[in-house]
């Protein structure tokens, strides 16, 4: 997948759309990423296996288990790159 594509779906808030607002995220929920990823099918839009689980799962497991300081680390940049 060419970056520059990766980096316009950070843009349009498609990656890791569950993220807190105060991390650079939508603030959405676990469903907003279900959503995103269903609109993306129904689209046909495709691309490598990372692009799902990025846009859904990625986050997740951050948001859940990390501690403060790797969220402001990392998810900033998983949100827009």
């Amino acid at each position: 997948m060419p970056r520059e594509l990766w980096r316009k779906s950070g843009e349009q808030g498609l990656l890791c759309a569950n993220v807190k607002e105060a991390y650079g995220g939508n603030g959405g929920d676990w469903l907003y990423n279900v959503v995103v990823v269903e609109e993306l099918a129904r689209a046909g839009v495709s691309g490598p296996g990372s692009v799902s689980w990025s846009i859904r799962d990625g986050g997740f497991v951050f948001v859940s288990f990390a501690s403060e300081q790797t969220k402001q680390r990392y998810l900033p940049k998983m949100v827009s790159r």
